[in-house]
């Protein structure tokens, strides 16, 4: 199995999957699977959904190359009320 993507960044709070492709013993996976695929996970990587436990996360910059991955990140906790 052989499966590739990019990776965007939107608005500093989602990561989308872009552009996917794939194949299984050399034949190609169907388009509609996998952009179902992608969709389904980009859908879980949105941080906002981390706000309604008082965590703001934002994405400032991402970066990825053959050999390395840089993120710079903005991260606040809050602590909640009794």
């Amino acid at each position: 199995m052989s499966l590739e993507l990019g990776i965007q960044v939107v608005d500093g709070k989602k990561i989308s999957l872009i552009n996917p492709k794939g194949s299984v013993n050399g034949r190609p996976m169907s388009s509609r699977l996998l952009n179902g695929f992608a969709v389904g996970i980009s859908d879980r990587l949105n941080l906002d959904l981390l706000e309604q436990d008082g965590i703001l996360a934002r994405i400032l910059q991402l970066e990825i190359t053959e050999d390395k991955i840089e993120l710079a990140s903005f991260l606040k906790l809050e602590t909640k009320s009794p």
